[in-house]
């Protein structure tokens, strides 16, 4: 015959048994959140790096393009200035001409 067991000992296993494994699941999920926040924080850095790389391409651009504008401003500057010097009075003249017609425009207002 089979040795007869007390239904408190059945339970007091069961629960020893439930509590081993909770503490098993403890630990594995402290190990899988330790496993993700290094996985997140490689993520991030590599994140970081894509926007960097990005906003370091996007700023290059930009100062190419501010370099191209320089450069047309100086020529317009020098195309100005060689006009004023080979026709003196007819500078003169647009710019009597422009003043006059800005003048007009601020008085009526």
């Amino acid at each position: 015959m089979a040795a007869s067991r007390s239904p408190s000992t059945d339970i007091r296993r069961d629960v020893d048994a439930i509590k081993d494994d909770l503490a098993s699941l403890r630990s594995d999920l402290t190990a899988v959140l330790k496993d993700v926040v290094a996985a997140g924080r490689t993520e991030a850095g590599e994140a970081r790096e894509r926007v960097e790389d990005a906003v370091r391409a996007k700023l290059e651009k930009i100062e190419a393009a501010a370099g191209r504008a320089v450069d047309r401003g100086r020529d317009a500057i020098g195309a100005i200035e060689a006009h004023v010097e080979e026709k003196p009075l007819q500078s003169l003249a647009t710019a009597f001409g422009l003043g006059l017609l800005v003048g007009v425009l601020l008085h009526r207002r």
